[in-house]
């Protein structure tokens, strides 16, 4: 079975480079054209996707089902990262207010506990992604499955599925694993 994830389309805090975390913020303009445009790098073969529950990723999810049309669902344990009070502040205000001035690197590389604020920390965040995918792989074991979700949740899934890091995880880019 093939695993497909893609990060949802371009927002305005994503321009402003701003965590979102669990806040909710629709796609703009250019979001929505990099949703209509993954369609194309996309095989002809996904039997189903499955989208985390915020708008941006439903968003793209329905738009590259629009052409696909396959079952959809929205499954909770592909919700963005919880940055707890650091959501909705800048990189560069997240690393004033901790002083902590790797914090970004540090995240990027799966490196991170946001515990202290509110948060999740990478063990909870990598428990629930292996718990998808083996539920995935149990429920869905012939089928090809595109899974739409957030830069942190596609980095998580490399390093468990390929044990290798990325760290830029570019908006609506696919990735493929073989599961």
């Amino acid at each position: 079975m093939k695993l497909y994830f893609i990060r949802h389309g371009q927002t305005d805090y994503n321009i402003e480079e701003r965590i979102q975390g669990r806040l909710e913020r629709e796609l703009n303009a250019q979001g929505k054209i990099q949703a209509a445009e993954a369609i194309k790098t996309l095989p002809k073969n996904i039997h189903r996707i499955i989208s985390s529950p915020k708008v941006r990723a439903k968003q793209t999810a329905e738009i590259i089902n629009a052409t696909i049309q396959a079952p959809l669902e929205i499954w909770e344990a592909f919700n963005e990262v919880d940055f707890g009070v650091l959501a909705g502040k800048t990189w560069e205000e997240v690393m004033e207010l901790t002083q902590d001035l790797t914090m970004k690197d540090e995240f990027r590389k799966t490196n991170y506990n946001l515990r202290a604020f509110q948060g999740e920390s990478k063990e909870e965040v990598e428990a629930r992604i292996r718990e998808a995918i083996e539920k995935i792989k149990t429920q869905y074991p012939n089928e090809n499955i595109l899974v739409v979700t957030h830069a942190p949740i596609v980095r998580m899934a490399c390093k468990i599925i390929e044990r290798k890091q990325e760290s830029i995880i570019e908006n609506a880019k696919l990735y493929e694993f073989e599961v």
